[in-house]
Order: C-alpha cells, then sequence, then structure tokens
C-alpha cells in the first residue's frame, strides 16, 4: 500500500468499528433509545461481529502455522 490516503482511510474504518463497543456508546444508546430498541441494537451488532470474526479466528490461526 503506498497511499497514505488510503492507509488514513482504512485506520478511520477500524476506529469507527470499534467506537461501536466502547463504553461510552452503550451509555449514549441508552439514552437515544428505549431499552427494547437498544438491547436489540447492541445484541445484533454483537452477533454479527461474533458470526463473522468469532468463527474464522481458529482458521486464520491455524494458517499461519502451516
Amino acid at each position: 500500500m503506498q497511499s497514505p490516503t488510503v492507509a488514513f482511510c482504512l485506520i478511520m474504518l477500524a476506529l469507527l468499528i470499534t467506537s461501536f463497543y466502547t463504553a461510552i456508546s452503550g451509555i449514549l444508546k441508552a439514552e437515544m433509545f428505549p431499552p427494547e430498541v437498544c438491547a436489540v441494537g447492541v445484541g445484533l451488532s454483537y452477533a454479527v461481529a461474533n458470526a463473522i470474526f468469532g468463527s474464522s479466528a481458529e482458521y486464520v490461526s491455524a494458517a499461519d502455522e502451516e
């Protein structure tokens, strides 16, 4: 990767994804939405992240050993 702009955009994307799981994000969601909506939003984002990254971690670590 030779472009600083692409590197900056990738880092900002990673920070944006990470910001959904910080402590401040939970407080913000609790204040903005009713409990039913807040629970669905937090649960759905956790389930999607777990489905995408949780199941592939073992395969990535095993591929590194080969």
